[in-house]
């Protein structure tokens, strides 16, 4: 999941290109301003997209019909099938009304500089074997269920085995004690769930399902363009702060990317072997449901807490005050303000801090937030002095912001795992870079909202980010 790939970039035989040459030449027709033309092609295995562009003689960009979109879909489909590539490659084609032509490629995706796995260090916490007692609620809920269900037999001591080492850990033992009464039963109707199902409308999984949906899931997890903020869905305290964890066992599904899970990297208050929800359609982070797998069998689930709304939104030309922001509020929203003092928000929990368009931002007492996530938006200068040494931000924003002064600290956030970056101003944006290319934790930085940026430029940043260390870029230039 490194974005230092040994491959460099893809050379293309004259042959290849030239049919997609020829088409990029009616653009000089279809668009009769445009002095060039260019094609961004984004090249895998299994998948191939384009974005097509013109400019005029001033380097503005100009309308492109959506037949001349129709003209070059076929050769980029030929031109993919020809290079039958086995890794993400980008490739960017450039022709101009004299007929010179430029072709650029590099290997990944140059927006987005992936520079290692997600530093999720959590070490699972060792559950205890289930008691006796357990064990005999476990089999009497099972054998007064179990005529409701297609059942294949429990699982063996090779397939317990073959799960723990893709886990990477013991199989939870009650897991392993239900897995050995039925490895993977299926719900013979959903007439009657209520009574007859252990799992409401979950499936339960089988040892091999496990381990897939385990391996995918933990893939997703440790993925720096997969970060995002996990805000507090439950009881205070109880799961990990993030939308995906390694430490998370999925054990049944719905076969729509949502899992229920057992715990073992649990959050302070949390319980180590606790049952929680996760997946696609939990955007905002995990879910407890149960203390425990046999509690979750046998309906004694967690209270459902009822939290406040979690995002808070103040857009306004009047004074922020901060007495205003609810109790309870995870997510601040604030714009257009004409000044943020920071420490006035001294007491809040929250997890995500968006500020945009604000004249004066004074971020000191930052660090008593327990912010996950920062993003400044649109503010003319900003010190981030106030950062330094912050013990939980490991997401952070910077869009539009003309004058940054102390980017130095970026490089010691302790947490730091992404960043992403839009400016117009390099000499305000390469400090910056410095500071995150001497990170130990940063995983990603996203350049995606940077547009107008040639691929030249990105591979320029990506160098520098991962100290020299970046995919070799390939250039080829001729005349048609």
């Amino acid at each position: 999941m490194h974005y230092l790939p040994d491959n460099e970039g893809m050379h293309i035989e004259q042959q290849h290109l030239n049919p997609l040459l020829q088409v990029l030449r009616i653009a000089f027709v279809a668009v009769p301003e445009s002095e060039k033309v260019t094609i961004k092609l984004s090249y895998g295995e299994r998948n191939w997209g384009f974005q097509l562009g013109c400019r005029d003689a001033h380097g503005n960009r100009l309308e492109v019909s959506n037949r001349m979109h129709s003209l070059v879909r076929e050769p980029v489909k030929t031109l993919h099938h020809a290079l039958a590539p086995t890794k993400q490659h980008t490739i960017v084609v450039t022709l101009d009304i004299d007929g010179n032509w430029k072709v650029t490629s590099v290997p990944g995706n140059p927006t987005y500089v992936t520079l290692r796995d997600l530093p999720i260090k959590d070490v699972p916490q060792p559950l205890p074997e289930p008691s006796q007692e357990r064990i005999d609620e476990l089999t009497s809920l099972w054998e007064s269920h179990s005529q409701f269900y297609r059942t294949f037999g429990g699982a063996t001591d090779e397939q317990l085995e073959d799960l723990a080492k893709v886990l990477g850990q013991p199989v939870p033992p009650e897991l392993a004690a239900f897995l050995r009464l039925s490895n993977g039963p299926e719900l013979d109707s959903f007439d009657n769930v209520e009574e007859e199902s252990l799992s409401d409308y979950w499936s339960l999984s089988r040892t091999e399902i496990i381990a897939r949906d385990y391996t995918n899931s933990t893939d997703v997890a440790l993925a720096p363009s997969f970060n995002n903020v996990g805000y507090t869905n439950g009881r205070e305290g109880a799961t990990q702060l993030r939308q995906r964890h390694p430490g998370w066992i999925p054990f049944a599904n719905d076969s729509d990317g949502n899992y229920l899970a057992i715990d073992t990297v649990p959050g302070p208050t949390g319980t180590p072997g606790q049952v929680i929800n996760f997946g696609d359609e939990e955007f905002e982070g995990p879910t407890l449901i149960a203390d425990s797998l046999i509690d979750y069998l046998a309906g004694r689930l967690t209270p459902k807490v009822k939290l406040p709304k979690k995002q808070f939104t103040v857009k306004s030309e009047a004074p922020f005050e901060p007495a205003s922001v609810p109790s309870g509020t995870q997510e601040l929203v604030v714009g257009e303000a004409p000044s943020v003092q920071v420490d006035e928000l001294k007491g809040h929990e929250l997890f995500s801090l968006y500020l945009f368009d604000i004249r004066d931002v004074d971020l000191t007492g930052i660090t008593d937030l327990p912010l996950q996530e920062l993003v400044l938006s649109g503010i003319p200068d900003v010190d981030l002095a106030p950062l330094a040494g912050h013990p939980t931000l490991r997401i952070l924003k910077l869009r539009q912001l003309d004058s940054i002064r102390s980017p130095e600290v970026l490089a010691e956030l302790p947490a730091l795992e992404t960043v992403t970056l839009e400016f117009t101003d390099e000499a305000t944006e390469w400090p910056v870079i410095e500071a995150l290319s001497r990170s130990t934790t940063l995983a990603g930085v996203d350049f995606r909202w940077q547009t107008k940026l040639s691929i030249e430029d990105l591979n320029k940043r990506a160098v520098a980010l991962a100290s020299g260390d970046a995919p070799n870029m390939m250039t080829e230039t001729g005349r048609i």
